[in-house]
């Protein structure tokens, strides 16, 4: 049986996952091809705002964030039974994308087609077909995806043996590579991140209201040596405000874009929110593309610490490549 690299494994774990879901849902949109046309009517359109579980926490954790979503509610007549629905579309909706787009398109009274699940008309949508692209999109960025995977496996064992024959001991290859490449992530966040704070300064403004400023209490797994640790009490910072913008009302509990901040200790994360009282005015910068994504400060918050961590990296990726001791 031919060896597996550990870190392509890892690595692969996740395109894995992309790729079960492309297959997933690219047999609900089969399905849905052949679910039943009927004529309904839009009752309700409206933005809502919803916490949503916060990408990349754990099933079970409590740390969320609010996104903002087009609530499209309609009805339709299937054997003399009025049945409502309120699923726009086939693919997932995970929130703060075409709310406002999505609004124009379903106002409220307009008369549209539904698709309904014949065995069971409480599956229904408007939209049975994924957006045009989307599939080829999904196809090109896992092709693309596995040659970075591939590349950078085989290219960092091309890299570790130049490194061993130009350090004085070879055994300290791996920590040195391996700080190199800690230092150059961080530096291309760090670089994501002022690129994107300069796009901010461009942003249109609007006036918008806090709507609360507390420091929030959630549950977290506390991840460290285990792969899944016990879950523990921590506290955040959540400054939430409301805007609109063009007629339709947003909501964010984001205040600048950098690191969000917690604690296990209550008195240490009450930072931003006394600069917010709840009922006062802000002004709101939001992105003129999606109007969803919106900031109260154009900074980066914290940025320093990135470049700290760059520093420290390079500095132990020096050690280690120029000490002759033995592998620590």
């Amino acid at each position: 049986m031919p060896h597996i690299p550990l870190p392509l494994l890892i690595l692969s774990a996740p395109i894995l996952g992309l790729i079960g879901l492309v297959i997933f849902k690219y047999f609900q949109v089969r399905r849905a091809r052949s679910w039943l046309a009927v004529p309904g009517k839009i009752v309700s359109a409206k933005s809502v705002m919803r916490k949503v579980r916060r990408n990349g926490a754990d099933p079970g954790d409590d740390d969320t964030e609010l996104r903002n979503f087009a609530d499209i509610a309609y009805e339709f007549t299937v054997e003399n039974h009025q049945v409502r629905g309120s699923r726009v579309s086939i693919g997932e909706d995970l929130g703060n994308l075409e709310v406002a787009e999505t609004l124009a398109r379903y106002p409220a009274g307009r008369s549209v087609t539904v698709y309904y699940n014949p065995a069971n008309p409480e599956q229904a949508v408007l939209e049975r077909e994924m957006p045009e692209g989307a599939f080829k999109f999904m196809t090109w960025f896992i092709v693309l995806l596995l040659a970075i995977v591939v590349l950078s496996v085989t290219g960092v064992s091309q890299i570790a043996d130049v490194v061993r024959g130009s350090i004085p001991n070879p055994k300290n290859a791996p920590f040195v590579i391996g700080f190199l490449l800690f230092a150059l992530f961080t530096s291309l966040i760090g670089l994501a991140l002022r690129r994107q704070a300069g796009a901010i300064k461009s942003w249109p403004k609007t006036t918008g209201r806090i709507v609360s400023s507390d420091v929030e209490q959630f549950r977290s797994r506390e991840t460290g040596r285990d792969a899944a640790g016990p879950y523990r009490t921590k506290f955040r910072q959540r400054v939430s405000y409301a805007y609109s913008v063009k007629g339709v009302a947003y909501a964010s509990d984001r205040v600048n874009i950098g690191a969000r901040t917690t604690s296990t200790l209550q008195s240490t994360e009450r930072g931003i929110v006394g600069r917010y009282a709840p009922g006062s005015t802000v002004t709101v910068y939001f992105d003129p593309n999606n109007p969803s994504q919106a900031v109260l400060e154009q900074g980066v918050r914290l940025i320093w610490l990135l470049w700290l961590c760059v520093a420290i990296f390079a500095a132990a990726a020096y050690w280690f490549a120029t000490t002759s001791g033995g592998k620590v």
